[in-house]
C-alpha cells in the first residue's frame, strides 16, 4: 500500500499518499514504523513532498514513540555512566565523618536515580508537548515569512515525523549529536516540501529562533558588562585616588 517509488516531474498540487505508519493497521505496527523511519531519514524530499497532511495524528504518535524510546535510552546511558562519578565521590567522602559521608552518598544516589527515572516516566509527555511547541513556533515564523500557506497541520506533520529521528539517541556516545543534526536537516527539507515554500524560508524559520536567542544573549551580555563597569567605576576611581595620594606622600 502506498506505492512509494521514484518521483518525476513537478510536485503534485496536494499530498497523495499516506505514510506507512498511517497504514500500520494493514502493514503491521513495527514494519510500518521502521519503513516510515527509513523514508524520513533517507528520503525526506520525496517523503514530505507526497505525504498526506490530514493525518497529523499518526505523525504525532510516530514522533512521540520514537522520541520517548530515544529519551529512555539516553537517560539509561546517563544513569549507568554515573557509576564513575559515584566512584570518584566515594574517594572524596571517605575522609568525612561517617554520618556526613552516609548522607552525601544517599542524596547523590537518590538524586541521580530519581532524575533518570523521572526523565523516563515523563518522556512521552515531554515529546508530545515539545513537538507541539516547536510546530507552533515554526508555523508562526513561516506565516511571517509567507511560507505557511498549507496550514498548521502541514507544519505539525513535518515536525512530528522529523522528531522520529530522536530514535538515534539509542546510539551510545554520539547518538544525541547525530539526532539533533539530522533532525535539523530533515526539518528544513520537510518544511520546504510540505509547505511548498522552498528551503530558504524553511531554513530561516528553523534558524530564526536560534539567531534571536544569540542576539538576545549578546544584548544581555553587553548590558551586563555596561552595568558592571558602571558599578565598579567609583571603586576604581577611589583606588586611583588612593594610589595617587600614596605616591605624593
Amino acid at each position: 500500500p502506498g506505492g512509494w517509488g521514484p518521483v518525476g516531474g513537478p510536485p503534485p498540487p496536494r499530498p497523495e499518499r499516506a505514510a506507512p505508519f498511517a497504514e500500520r493497521a494493514t502493514r503491521g505496527f513495527l514494519p510500518a514504523f521502521l519503513e516510515t523511519f527509513k523514508l524520513v531519514a533517507t528520503q525526506p524530499t520525496q517523503f514530505f513532498r507526497l505525504v498526506r497532511i490530514d493525518q497529523a495524528g499518526a505523525a504525532l504518535l510516530f514522533g512521540v514513540i520514537a522520541s520517548s524510546v530515544g529519551t529512555v535510552a539516553s537517560a539509561a546511558y546517563g544513569y549507568f555512566s554515573s557509576a564513575a562519578t559515584m566512584a570518584m565521590l566515594s574517594d572524596v567522602v571517605k575522609d568525612m565523618p561517617p554520618d556526613q559521608a552516609r548522607i552525601v552518598r544517599f542524596l547523590t544516589e537518590a538524586t541521580i536515580g530519581r532524575m533518570a527515572l523521572l526523565e523516563m516516566v515523563i518522556a512521552p509527555l515531554t515529546a508530545f508537548v515539545g513537538i507541539y511547541l516547536v510546530a507552533a513556533v515554526l508555523h508562526l515564523l513561516l506565516r511571517i515569512l509567507r511560507g505557511g500557506g498549507r496550514g498548521f497541520d502541514a507544519t505539525l506533520t513535518v515536525v512530528a515525523y522529523a522528531a522520529g529521528l530522536n530514535l538515534l539517541r539509542v546510539v551510545p556516545g554520539c547518538g544525541g549529536l547525530l539526532a539533533v543534526t539530522w533532525y535539523l536537516v530533515v526539518l528544513i527539507i520537510g518544511l520546504g516540501e510540505a509547505q511548498r515554500c522552498g528551503p530558504g524560508k524553511a531554513a530561516a524559520a528553523v534558524f530564526g529562533p536560534v539567531l534571536l536567542l544569540l542576539l538576545g544573549c549578546c544584548g544581555l551580555g553587553i548590558l551586563g558588562a555596561s552595568s558592571l563597569a558602571h558599578t565598579l567605576r567609583p571603586m576604581l576611581d577611589a583606588l586611583q585616588r588612593g594610589a595617587g595620594d600614596s605616591t605624593n606622600l
